[in-house]
């Protein structure tokens, strides 16, 4: 992960900032940073629920076969958190699910 970054995209501005940085050696990571919280309440939330992603991410690439983002960095702070990882080929469900007939989308339950 030691080349320098050719090009940043922004991905999300939603309850995440969301970059993706195609890098001169041609590896593609996201950069994601939680926004801080309004109040402490919700910041507690938002760490909790930081601390929880990443603890799946690292569990499924422990535990599975389940193709996953490797975490390259992890940085915690007081009011905002960053993960820096790889990212996965493959195109997202989300961007997919329209594209499935009406029985596979059954099939999946979701």
């Amino acid at each position: 992960m030691h080349s320098p970054v050719a090009l940043v995209k922004c991905r999300s501005e939603g309850m995440n900032l969301t970059l993706e940085a195609e890098l001169e050696s041609g590896a593609t990571i996201i950069i994601r940073q939680n926004y801080p919280g309004k109040d402490p309440k919700e910041q507690a939330w938002k760490s909790c629920k930081f601390d929880s992603e990443v603890f799946v991410l690292s569990y499924l690439k422990e535990n599975t076969h389940i193709p996953v983002p490797e975490l390259h960095a992890v940085v915690r702070g007081n009011d905002t958190n960053f993960v820096v990882m790889n990212k996965v080929p493959g195109v997202m469900l989300v961007n997919a699910f329209g594209l499935f007939s009406t029985a596979v989308k059954v099939q999946m339950r979701l």
